[in-house]
């Protein structure tokens, strides 16, 4: 029987297809760098072809309860022809959900979402119906209307592979699985003289793919680029 060596290149090529996986709970998630925030963000939306399309404002609020150990976020997000999107998730201060609400406004659905463990209960009133029902989930799953606030405050080491799954209604099922990777640094300028270092994430799901810039001194996510799978591409800055 003959054994099988592996060339330094060959393991370096099996190592960087390697993932590994965060969960809430992680001791590599920094706890403490998740702050108090109230942000706002400006969302340019271009075509296929680079044309610009239109340009709208979303803000953003963070609420850290240390006295019942939870994480609040909610968004308000404008839309196409005066539609508002409205959302909040709370989360165990080591980020495990515990419920997510959504709506429109003028509403044409609602989602009601209430997670425990393995279970996730789902609600959902779309054009006049209303839908119950239960899913059973593997364990170590993130809010997806919440996670990517929470990219900044965890550990990326270049070279590594690592998947995030995320609660999600729709195809391809229940959980949309992220692959995130810290490619490289760069800067990013602001008013005056001072710039931000940051660290780029590139990120794939089921949805979309892009890029997040994340400022290494406050730890919040200040740009992101995102191709859908539509074609148009989406950019969020800081305002």
């Amino acid at each position: 029987m003959k054994l099988l060596l592996l060339t330094p290149l060959l393991a370096l090529m099996l190592a960087a297809h390697s993932q590994t996986v965060i969960r809430p709970g992680d001791a590599s998630i920094h706890y403490e760098w998740l702050v108090p925030s109230h942000d706002f963000y400006k969302v340019v939306v271009f075509d296929s072809v680079g044309h610009h399309l239109m340009e709208f404002m979303n803000e953003q609020v963070q609420v850290i309860d240390t006295g019942n150990g939870t994480i609040l976020s909610v968004r308000v997000r404008q839309a196409p022809f005066g539609r508002l999107m409205r959302d909040s998730s709370i989360c165990t201060s080591h980020l495990t959900p515990l419920r997510m609400h959504e709506f429109d406004e003028p509403k044409t659905f609602e989602h009601d979402f209430r997670f425990a463990g393995r279970e996730a209960y789902v609600s959902e009133f779309k054009k006049g119906v209303l839908k119950k029902d239960t899913f059973n989930m593997e364990e170590g799953y993130f809010d997806e209307n919440s996670v990517e606030g929470f990219f900044a405050c965890m550990t990326f080491e270049m070279g590594h592979v690592y998947r995030i799954n995320a609660f999600r209604i729709g195809h391809p099922g229940t959980i949309n699985a992220y692959e995130m990777e810290y490619v490289f640094d760069d800067t990013r300028g602001q008013t005056g003289d001072n710039d931000l270092n940051c660290k780029v994430l590139r990120f794939k799901n089921a949805y979309s793919n892009g890029y997040i810039w994340v400022d290494v001194q406050r730890h919040k996510m200040v740009k992101e680029y995102i191709q859908m799978d539509s074609g148009k591409k989406v950019v969020i800055v800081e305002k």
